[in-house]
């Protein structure tokens, strides 16, 4: 598979794709016209049992493929929901074909979709749809009382200001 360069380097420890993480599945992507595409082949160490390919593992690649969309146009975001599917289980050892797609944008949130398919069989593993927050966005409500998702944010005060979030949901992946 073609891989194209990496717009940052911020992303390079990043346990999905990440090339200088040695504990992380080393996954490359790349954009196919409005598609991000990746593949993995999910070995022992990933299962969850009996064989199957652990649930965690394949919600971090299909998160991944999402985030390498935006991450391969330069823009940084964060996942700040997705709602997964499992279809299939997939035994380990069987290669995983991954697709993101954007799906639409209403101010600085942007809908993505993911998918897994089996690469044997085109057999769906599992499919997603997530909302990530564009950044340039969270810096522009810094120092005002404001809601994400129905999550409320607040200043932290001290001399950095950071944003706090009172909920796990808005969580930041360190590939955007």
């Amino acid at each position: 598979m073609q891989t194209q360069p990496r717009p940052r380097n911020d992303g390079d420890h990043c346990f999905v794709c990440g090339p200088t993480n040695g504990s992380g599945l080393q996954v490359q992507f790349r954009l196919d016209g409005d598609v991000c595409r990746g593949e993995f082949t999910p070995s022992e160490d990933h299962c969850g049992f009996d064989g199957i390919t652990h649930g965690g593992i394949l919600f971090a690649l299909l998160d991944d493929v999402m985030a390498n969309w935006l991450f391969l146009k330069g823009i940084r975001a964060y996942t700040a929901k997705c709602d997964v599917r499992f279809r299939n289980p997939l035994p380990t050892g069987s290669r995983v074909l991954l697709e993101g797609r954007w799906v639409k944008q209403k101010q600085n949130v942007v809908v993505m979709e993911g998918t897994a398919l089996r690469a044997d069989t085109a057999a769906p593993v599992a499919s997603c749809q997530a909302r990530f927050v564009m950044e340039r966005w969270l810096a522009a409500v810094r120092g005002r009382k404001r809601r994400v998702f129905g999550v409320a944010l607040r200043r932290t005060g001290g001399a950095r200001n950071t944003l706090f979030c009172r909920s796990a949901e808005l969580a930041a992946d360190p590939c955007v």
